[in-house]
């Protein structure tokens, strides 16, 4: 197991999340042949990479065939927690999920938070000319000066005007992208996002 640990620490350090997937996926199917199962923290690593790689079918899978025993580990019980409010956009309190619990891995859930936040903020900008910045702001769980800032930054910003930011006009993109190497949405899955959004928007 210390083998393992050591790549995922390196990867998750380096931000390549692509490749903790892969590795956890690969740890997993060789453990399981020989009759064993990784600890909380590998199953922890684990369904925190889905989340960052967007990918929830994935993470809801694996939460399902979780060993006995690991599925009420403290970390374990805020990420399914974090999941549930993913899957059912829910953004404000996935922040406060994450934000809330103590986790015993400091520098894996601001990962997630980030990757969530830079994901949210793209779609927004893409499915909106306009949006209030305190609407920005708790979808994004920061404050709506920092909220204003990270558009700013992602150069997504055509101008403020009161308390609304008027978004550059942007086309969905066409190719399909990629997470460190692996590919995590197409053209099409980026419109059906946009589609899923905005109608979470409009409720």
């Amino acid at each position: 197991m210390s083998d393992i640990q050591d790549k995922l620490k390196e990867n998750v350090a380096a931000g390549q999340w692509g490749e903790v997937v892969h590795d956890c996926e690969q740890y997993e199917l060789k453990t399981q042949m020989r009759g064993g199962n990784g600890d909380a923290a590998f199953y922890n690593t684990f369904m925190i990479a889905y989340l960052i790689t967007n990918d929830l079918d994935n993470a809801r899978f694996l939460h399902k065939r979780l060993p006995d025993g690991i599925a009420k580990d403290g970390d374990m019980s805020a990420i399914w927690l974090a999941t549930q409010c993913l899957w059912n956009k829910k953004l404000p309190e996935f922040h406060a999920a994450i934000s809330a619990h103590q986790w015993q891995n400091p520098n894996i859930a601001p990962a997630l938070q980030e990757a969530v936040r830079e994901r949210t903020l793209q779609l927004y900008s893409r499915a909106y000319l306009s949006v209030a910045v305190k609407d920005l702001a708790a979808v994004l769980g920061v404050s709506p000066d920092d909220a204003l800032k990270r558009a700013e930054a992602q150069k997504v910003v055509k101008k403020v005007e009161g308390d609304f930011i008027h978004f550059q006009a942007s086309k969905a993109p066409q190719k399909a992208t990629t997470v460190d190497g692996v590919v995590s949405n197409t053209g099409m899955n980026t419109l059906k996002k946009l589609c899923n959004h905005v109608l979470f928007m409009e409720k």
